[in-house]
């Protein structure tokens, strides 16, 4: 049989030419016998672009696996486009279906609010594996400088202070780390500082009109004017970042995991003695953790989707199914047993194959395993781990401490078409709040003066208010699943 995927993910690596040549793909065709033909769109192509002709042909494939199904699952199934899963799961997809029954808060999570099943999901193994960024820290400053670890924004303040008068450091992130994944410094004072979160009454909330969040920005631009942060701050990148980190000019800072580890394998390749750690997310008082943290949820990313063009329905699900099964969780996070991994004491470990591979693990993982960033699968901590230094994996422990980060978290609530077709309408203010972030903390608003007409541009001129209503009534329908 033949199944044609059409997807942006799980892209060949960049050696090969054809998914033939793939070692990931040739394998994954071999053990589950079924002939898979992945559609990508070409190389340099718009991705939305090329998902709406793909939708608008007359050539459907069997499979969709697209990023924000949660949103377009819905829409898919009342379009006619997608089928829902509801008679075929418990048939053809028993190791899906039983990871499904055994853990409800994911079930609740892959459904619509009508309680029809619809995708194949991007699963992790535990919450461990949803916080991967946070704080990190020069340990070694802080100990020839007699600090302790900071865990309060005033001792942040306070290692930022002697970091800069001692070394001439300063505060720097790359601002999608700093702003839009983490909640560094914002989660201390109980806001999501870049979207909707759900406060202790149970009601959604849009994190950038709180009051907490204009002293979140204060705080920022006081740090700004006492020249702690880098001056550059609003347009750094991964690369300027690490060049810092290494050339002594940034001691604390926000980062993922993965980065972490190439700064640590960069800095013992150049003979450095620099000792990068994770550091606890601060609080506001000695003691007290944050309420929020960075964190995802359990599903995640893509998920595979089955059209009504489908004909032979059974193979499709069983070929997603795979992936959920032990075999198939072991082949898309380690590869082929035996080859590019082994069992040690039962545990699955990466062969030399990947982990001496010429072009670095990474290439390797991308080469031999599915799950490098998402897949049609489970990903798992030891895939995760592996790929990253001991300290990395360290500094998720240091960050998610004894921290629920799911306490105000919002769920995968599902839209639907009105409401998101309305919601479309009142986009402006994502936009505008961006660009008054950066105004506030670099001073070029007084945050004092500005911030009344701040919050009613966005919650009543650009229609933020009715946004935040569409989501109350959301998160109600998902908590009633």
């Amino acid at each position: 049989m033949t199944i044609k995927i059409w997807s942006p993910y799980i892209p060949l690596q960049k050696n090969y030419l054809s998914q033939e040549d793939s070692p990931f793909h040739a394998g994954l065709n071999e053990n589950t016998g079924i002939d898979v033909r992945w559609e990508w769109p070409a190389p340099g192509a718009d991705g939305n672009q090329a998902y709406n002709t793909m939708l608008a042909s007359q050539d459907l494939p069997d499979i969709i696996y697209v990023w924000d199904n949660f949103n377009e699952g819905p829409k898919l199934l009342d379009d006619g486009i997608i089928i829902t899963l509801d008679d075929v799961l418990p048939d053809y997809a028993p190791n899906y279906w039983n990871y499904l029954q055994n853990n409800p808060a994911v079930d609740r999570a892959v459904k619509t609010d009508d309680g029809n099943y619809f995708t194949f999901q991007s699963l992790r193994e535990d919450p461990w594996l949803c916080t991967y960024t946070g704080p990190v820290v020069r340990k070694d400053w802080l100990d020839e400088q007699s600090l302790g670890m900071p865990t309060t924004i005033d001792e942040v303040e306070n290692v930022l202070k002697v970091f800069n008068e001692k070394y001439g450091a300063k505060f720097g992130a790359r601002p999608h780390r700093f702003k839009n994944i983490s909640t560094l410094f914002a989660g201390a004072y109980g806001i999501d500082p870049n979207g909707y979160f759900v406060d202790s009454e149970k009601k959604v909330q849009y994190g950038p009109v709180q009051p907490e969040y204009k002293e979140y920005l204060k705080l920022l631009n006081r740090w700004y004017e006492e020249g702690l942060l880098d001056p550059d701050f609003a347009s750094l990148d991964d690369t300027i970042v690490s060049t810092k980190m290494l050339n002594n000019e940034i001691g604390y800072t926000v980062t993922a995991m993965g980065q972490l580890t190439n700064w640590i394998a960069s800095n013992e390749a150049a003979g450095g003695t620099a000792e990068f750690v994770g550091a606890p997310y601060p609080g506001l008082e000695k003691g007290k953790t944050p309420p929020m943290i960075q964190t995802e949820n359990m599903p995640f990313g893509p998920g595979a989707m089955i059209t009504t063009a489908c004909e032979n329905v059974d193979i499709a699900v069983r070929f997603c199914d795979y992936g959920y099964s032990e075999e198939g969780i072991f082949y898309w996070n380690y590869g082929s047993e035996d080859d590019t991994y082994t069992l040690v004491d039962g545990v699955p470990t990466f062969t030399d194959k990947i982990l001496k591979d010429p072009e670095g693990l990474n290439e390797a993982v991308r080469k031999y395993t599915g799950n490098y960033g998402n897949g049609l699968s489970i990903q798992t901590r030891g895939h995760v781990q592996q790929k990253n230094s001991p300290e990395a994996s360290q500094a998720v422990d240091v960050w998610l401490g004894d921290i629920d980060p799911y306490v105000h978290w919002l769920p995968q609530i599902t839209p639907t078409t009105a409401e998101a077709k309305e919601a479309a309408e009142f986009t402006g203010f994502e936009a505008f709040k961006d660009e008054m972030y950066w105004k506030f903390i670099l001073g070029e608003e007084d945050i004092d003066a500005k911030w009344d007409e701040y919050v009613t541009t966005i919650t009543e001129t650009m229609g933020q208010s009715r946004v935040l209503e569409l989501k109350q009534i959301q998160y109600d329908r998902f908590m009633n699943r």
